[in-house]
């Protein structure tokens, strides 16, 4: 006899949320109908992975926004193959580029405005693969385009038509010191989090990254998911890397310990060939200069990052 999904899953909801049987319709939203804020949804997501022993991965949970969504992504996830869109309630859409604005994304990251003229820092794993690129800024949103993506350093620079009145200067990784303030500024896990960029700060806690690779920051910044591809910031707020690792699950498998605050930046000497080809500076460092307080700081440099969404 198989097993009540759909009863098991209105089980935990009815627990979770102040909501009645009766208005568990599948067409039933989370966040309209139920109620439920980010928290909420991180507390029934969990619920669902002890309740059915499964693993809802962070592009899926993205996916479930009504009842009718949760009980097709866990029973698709019991069952091995891909969810229906619309919770399989619905007659499917007729097929579509991927291109297409209005199409669902295959994900989102995080990067640097680094020009007056629109030019952007990224990780490449952020736009690799993307039909479609979406940058989401202060003054509105803009199709990208890729200018360069060196997948073996984890760097790209992509491009909007756009003039900006700020940028956030690249500054020379060289000048960095063991133990130097660092901070970040991105948009991670924005369907829980939300769109408005999360700062946090830490310091440079290594000088290489895993297994001694010298391209890389260890830095004690907090990330999540969504922070890829964010600016690393000294304390004038200049760009000293690109946000684009945690050390996550292979290390617990690998030690049995969770890591804290163990993440990894790639050094801005990696993106210097590129700003090099395209005739970008990169800005040296000044004794002469004040250093702004961390608050004015973060308030400039939110000005040009931004999100960047792809399809």
């Amino acid at each position: 006899m198989p097993e009540n999904i759909e009863q098991r899953v209105k089980d935990i909801i009815v627990k979770q949320l102040s909501v009645t049987p009766e208005q568990l319709t599948p067409e039933a939203t989370f966040q309209g109908d139920m109620k439920a804020d980010s928290l909420d949804l991180v507390e029934i997501i969990m619920a669902f992975e002890d309740e059915f022993g499964i693993t809802i991965s962070e592009d899926k949970a993205a996916g479930i926004k009504t009842l009718g969504d949760a009980i097709e992504h866990i029973s698709a996830l019991k069952e091995g193959r891909d969810p229906v869109a619309g919770g399989g309630n619905s007659k499917p859409a007729p097929a579509q580029s991927a291109s297409v604005k209005g199409s669902a994304p295959k994900g989102s990251g995080s990067g640097a405005v680094i020009s007056k003229t629109g030019h952007i820092a990224t990780a490449a794993h952020v736009v690799r693969g993307a039909s479609r690129i979406e940058v989401v800024t202060p003054s509105g949103t803009f199709v990208a385009k890729v200018l360069n993506c060196d997948d073996s350093n984890d760097v790209a620079l992509i491009k909007v038509d756009n003039e900006f009145q700020t940028f956030i200067p690249v500054g020379r990784s060289s000048e960095v010191r063991l133990g130097q303030s660092v901070s970040t500024i991105g948009f991670p896990n924005i369907e829980i989090q939300g769109h408005s960029p999360k700062v946090t700060q830490g310091v440079i806690s290594g000088e290489n990254g895993i297994q001694n690779d010298i391209r890389l920051w260890q830095v004690s910044v907090a990330v999540q998911p969504g922070n890829s591809g964010g600016p690393l910031l000294d304390e004038n707020g200049r760009l000293v890397g690109i946000v684009v690792a945690s050390l996550g699950l292979k290390a617990v498998q690998a030690t049995g310990s969770v890591p804290q605050n163990v993440n990894y930046a790639i050094k801005s000497a990696y993106l210097e060939p590129i700003l090099g080809f395209h005739q970008l500076q990169v800005e040296q460092a000044s004794g002469s200069m004040p250093v702004p307080s961390f608050q004015d700081m973060v308030a400039t440099a939110q000005k040009s990052s931004v999100l960047i969404i792809v399809y």
